[in-house]
């Protein structure tokens, strides 16, 4: 017998008293089994990657398989049902590949089952249910509704799409809006007038009011101004009621005028004595300081004072003290008129004789030796006048009234090109207007925060 042959003595006779030896020879990776009526016989090993498995329907009840047709513990292979099942005491989970999902259920009843794990990673995870406790994941429509209602609780921001054509809205569409909150925030993208206000395009529209369904107004919406292009800046502080004057040419600075509206002029610069002092006249007075039989003279330089005359009354400066009015005595002394001169009185030199005529009168040459001024033939009412030599003694209708040096206030233009002249103003609640030519209209925003 050769060495490492196994000799086996079996029982071969029915009675089982007769035994009968046999030397079967094992190669590497067989197995020593048994037929059905117990003779041995040797399982030569199965290929590469196969598992032993029983077969009662095999000679030796084994069989070599597959490994994928079996399952190796602590491995993802092996099985090739759509469902495995794991068991731990009385009671088990069943793993389920359904249309390509992996489902965890309850043996006992199918049921989804809780499963835990300290990490994950998913591409994607649908949660169906609401959290009822805080250590519970959310789903999308939870969130997008807790947040809804956070921001409309507490008016926060949130932006919504945008206005115009290519937006997320249309204009009409944007103004017939009827359901919104405070906060709900558009971004401008058409230059059109939109809940008529004018509008760029990054200009921003903000809903202050909250709306249901229906109510809808146009003041419901706050306009912010995104595009600066045409911004114009005004100074750090101002005064009340005084005009608003471009600081240099960049057309985007501001700055206040010397004195308020009510009290300077707007003419053309031809009324002035040059150029430099422009249209806006600082000492302009307006006539509603002249009342019925009043002149405005000065007793100081640039400073009017508003005389009203009596009747009967003399107006001219004497000898000393500033103009005033004066009686018929302190007039004839400045005319070199004695008392009780006539019309029928020859003159004679600076003074005329006395008579008896009741109408006194000064001769030419009285006058041209007094402060009287002499005005002219005829004039139209209301006429400025004006002096029309070097003399200081003879005046002319100056064929302009008062108004006429003052700017002409009328209603706001309904566009750029609405009819006007040249010099007009007008305001509205958003712009101040100036008619820069015939027909012609410029405008600045009225600044209200400030």
């Amino acid at each position: 017998m050769a060495q490492y042959d196994l000799h086996l003595t079996q029982n071969i006779h029915a009675s089982g008293v007769e035994f009968a030896e046999k030397v079967v020879n094992l190669l590497k990776g067989s197995l020593l089994s048994a037929v059905a009526d117990g003779t041995p016989t040797v399982l030569t090993v199965g290929n590469l990657g196969q598992i032993l498995e029983a077969d009662p329907t095999s000679p030796t009840g084994l069989k070599w398989v597959n490994k994928d047709a079996g399952h190796t513990q602590n491995t993802d292979t092996g099985t090739t049902q759509q469902s495995f099942d794991l068991l731990s005491g009385g009671t088990g989970i069943k793993l389920k590949v359904n249309g390509g999902v992996l489902e965890v259920r309850n043996l006992a009843d199918s049921q989804y089952v809780s499963f835990k794990a300290k990490e994950g990673s998913f591409d994607d995870v649908n949660i169906t249910n609401a959290p009822s406790s805080n250590s519970h994941a959310t789903n999308k429509s939870y969130v997008d509704g807790l947040v809804n209602s956070l921001l409309a609780a507490n008016n926060a921001m949130v932006f919504k799409g945008t206005i115009g054509t290519g937006g997320t809205m249309t204009k009409a569409a944007f103004e017939a809006l009827q359901t919104y909150q405070v906060g709900w925030t558009y971004r401008v993208v058409e230059k059109t007038t939109i809940r008529n206000q004018g509008c760029e395009i990054g200009d921003f529209f903000v809903a202050l009011a909250p709306r249901s369904g229906s109510g809808s107004t146009d003041a419901d919406w706050c306009v912010w101004q995104g595009n600066l292009d045409g911004v114009v800046v005004g100074p750090a502080a101002s005064s009340d009621s005084y005009p608003a004057l471009f600081d240099g040419a960049t057309g985007k600075l501001l700055k206040q005028g010397s004195a308020p509206l009510g009290s300077a002029a707007y003419a053309d610069a031809a009324g002035f004595a040059s150029a430099a002092q422009g249209a806006l006249a600082d000492g302009a007075i307006q006539k509603t300081v002249l009342g019925a039989n009043t002149i405005i003279y000065a007793t100081t330089a640039s400073t009017p004072v508003a005389l009203t005359i009596g009747a009967s009354t003399f107006v001219g400066r004497k000898a000393t003290g500033n103009i005033s009015a004066m009686s018929a005595t302190e007039a004839r002394v400045i005319l070199n008129v004695a008392d009780g001169a006539t019309a029928n009185t020859k003159a004679t030199g600076a003074e005329i004789d006395t008579g008896t005529d009741d109408v006194k009168f000064a001769t030419p040459y009285a006058i041209a030796q007094s402060k009287v001024v002499k005005g002219p033939v005829s004039s139209v009412a209301n006429r400025i006048a004006v002096f029309s030599n070097t003399t200081g003694k003879l005046l002319a209708d100056g064929g302009k009234v008062i108004s006429d040096l003052k700017g002409n206030w009328v209603a706001a233009p309904a566009s750029k090109t609405a009819s006007g002249t040249a010099g007009e103003f007008a305001y509205d609640n958003n712009y101040f207007y100036l008619c820069v030519d015939s027909n012609i209209w410029a405008r600045t925003p009225i600044a209200r925060n400030w």
